[in-house]
């Protein structure tokens, strides 16, 4: 494992459930919107060559969640001019 760090940014899709592949031990920073599409940017070690894949709730203001699951909570985004307003898990 390598002492050097990098930021990568993961686009998903805006659905229940989501799965991004990432280095093993990505530790996930922050979720935004860039450009209309919702991104989960993580600190990454580039040259682990294990990757998993990590799987997020996206749910909307109001949808249920599951037991536990705001222990993992990673951001809330807001979408058209704050009409889409989702929050985000992870789900261990």
């Amino acid at each position: 494992m390598s002492d050097m760090k990098k930021v990568f940014k993961y686009p998903v899709d805006i659905e229940d459930e989501v799965s991004v592949l990432m280095p093993k031990d990505a530790k996930i920073l922050t979720v935004q919107v860039q450009n209309d599409k919702p991104c989960i940017w993580a600190a990454v070690d580039p040259t682990e060559t294990y990757s998993e894949f990590r799987k997020f709730r996206i749910a909307g203001t109001g949808h249920s969640i599951e037991d536990g699951a705001d222990d993992n909570y990673i951001g809330t985004i807001q979408m058209y001019g704050g009409k889409l307003v989702l929050h985000v898990f992870e789900i261990k």
